[in-house]
């Protein structure tokens, strides 16, 4: 399986692949720290607590 099909065949060798904003060899952006924090925002977020009935 193909991760990019939606692009015309010659324009897939233009594509770049590796990490954002940091070149190979560097560290990550983010620290595993930095990650868990992320995560727990967005959970934070989530419409789990809103009864059924929409009301609060």
């Amino acid at each position: 399986m193909r991760r990019i099909n939606d692009l015309p065949a010659a324009c897939r060798a233009n594509l770049e692949q590796g990490a954002p904003l940091r070149r190979a060899g560097e560290q990550p952006a983010l620290t595993p720290q930095d990650a868990a924090d992320i995560v727990a925002v967005l959970n934070m977020l989530t419409d789990s607590s809103v009864p059924a009935t929409g009301e609060l």
